[in-house]
């Protein structure tokens, strides 16, 4: 396997996001984001989701040199429209400004609707840890398809739904979450198929209910986390209600979904 230092595979990253259209400054963002990604061992929020960014631009689904804009705010809280911009740069933005709220009021809060996906999530909460804060961040799929089944079910009506919070310490290593509410991140499996490795028994069903290894398949659903399903699926349904809630979304309607036998799971 051939190895390219970090500056060379970030500058090449730029590079390709640049000639789709991303500015500067946003293909920065998302290469460095992705590239630390890789560096912390998370190769399913690496350089592996850049193609699929740039396809996501010309689909119209990612929108470069949108103009985030502050649509609702106070000292402690900001509500921020993405405008379809690069969830790297947006959330970047976000936290950055929530961080200088904080300082002021001790406790800040932001939210942002309508932007892209945001990367491997633990990014922002350890911008707070840096400052020496606690940072919390939470997200949902918004209208995107749908790719867990609940606990129980066989039928995708959730996200993956993570949730990653940074703590200050003394350790000499970072100490944070950063989990998906579904037995595993969706890129993991995306990573599986790209290496063309067998995924273990439990991460998806298929659309029947039942165990599948076959990462490849054309119809599968993620499973909640298999040690803890029910409580990560109750985890996945909070985050998904107050992620979609706070950026203008109903919840509710989407989750109506079949339930297979216990003896096909």
């Amino acid at each position: 396997m051939p190895m390219v230092k970090t500056d060379r595979l970030t500058l090449i990253s730029a590079a390709l996001l640049r000639a789709a259209g991303a500015s500067d400054e946003e293909a920065d963002a998302v290469a460095t984001g992705c590239v630390n990604a890789n560096l912390a061992g998370h190769d399913s929020h690496g350089v592996i989701a850049v193609p699929t960014y740039i396809d996501r631009i010309k689909a119209g689904h990612i929108v470069p040199g949108a103009k985030w804009t502050i649509v609702q705010e106070s000292p402690t809280t900001t509500v921020i429209d993405g405008q379809w911009g690069f969830g790297f740069h947006v959330n970047a933005k976000a936290m950055a400004l929530t961080i200088e709220k904080a300082k002021t009021a001790n406790v800040a809060a932001c939210t942002v609707f309508r932007q892209s996906h945001v990367g491997r999530l633990a990014a922002y909460p350890l911008m707070a840890m840096r400052e020496g804060m606690i940072g919390i961040a939470t997200a949902d799929s918004g209208r995107s398809p749908k790719h867990v089944a609940p606990f129980g079910g066989k039928e995708a009506r959730l996200g993956t739904n993570p949730i990653s919070i940074a703590v200050p310490s003394d350790l000499d290593a970072p100490f944070y979450l950063d989990m998906a509410t579904s037995a595993v991140a969706a890129g993991k499996i995306q990573l599986a198929v790209a290496r063309g490795e067998e995924i273990p028994t439990g991460w998806i069903i298929d659309a029947e209910g039942r165990h599948t290894t076959d990462a490849a398949g054309t119809a599968h659903h993620y499973e909640p986390s298999p040690r803890w399903s029910r409580c990560c699926a109750a985890c996945s349904l909070v985050w998904d209600s107050a992620s979609s809630r706070l950026g203008g979304i109903m919840m509710g309607a989407s989750w109506r979904c079949s339930t297979s036998q216990p003896s096909a799971r």
